[in-house]
């Protein structure tokens, strides 16, 4: 894996050993486009993913996520 840079622009050995995870905002329809820019390790989802309650997570929307991220990932 390349080194990872950090805002500063110096290397950032503990990001070179291992992987990353990108987070925030995701949701199912800008997962993919997230991925192909930023080309993370995994992704995390949370409220990108909640049925109308905002606690219970919506199936379809976690099934459509997951494809979509798969897709990207591979």
């Amino acid at each position: 894996m390349e080194r990872a840079r950090v805002r500063t622009g110096r290397t950032n050995p503990a990001l070179s050993r291992k992987g990353w995870l990108l987070a925030g905002g995701l949701h199912p329809g800008n997962v993919e486009e997230a991925v192909n820019v930023a080309r993370p390790d995994g992704v995390d989802v949370s409220s990108g993913v909640a049925g109308p309650d905002g606690l219970r997570k919506d199936s379809a929307k976690v099934e459509a996520f997951i494809s979509s991220a798969k897709q990207a990932l591979s």
